[in-house]
């Protein structure tokens, strides 16, 4: 894989990163990391080598090719979407998606207002229609 043109996943195709990819680990924790460098230097390669090594769930959307049309940024994003699921496993992502939605005690836009219950046996309550 060493002679590969698309992006590395695994730490054993990275080459001589030992000491980045160390560095890029510390930050995974931080609210945002910038990873720059000149063009085909394994600034990609680096980023995804570090999050399938360290387990970390992301999402990648590839938008080096730019987009013109919304049908065409959709189906970038549709993409990056369907390879999360796959990787991840639909059910982990379900099962991640009813916990978000537990958390969520109500809605209100413009006056109009929706409020859940989430325990058995009760409804969602609507106002302001």
């Amino acid at each position: 894989m060493l002679f590969d043109i698309r992006p590395k996943k695994c730490r054993r195709d990275l080459y001589d990163f030992d000491m980045w990819f160390d560095r890029l680990s510390s930050y995974l924790n931080q609210p945002l990391v910038i990873v720059r460098g000149l063009c085909r230097t394994g600034k990609t390669s680096l980023i995804l080598t570090v999050l399938e090594e360290t387990r970390t769930p992301y999402i990648l959307f590839d938008l080096r090719e730019g987009f013109r049309s919304r049908r065409e940024l959709y189906r970038v994003l549709a993409s990056g979407l369907s390879s999360f699921i796959k990787r991840i496993g639909k059910r982990r992502v379900l099962d991640y998606l009813v916990g978000l939605l537990k958390s969520i005690d109500g809605v209100s836009i413009s006056g109009f207002s929706m409020s859940f219950n989430w325990r058995k046996g009760h409804s969602i309550d609507y106002r302001g229609f």
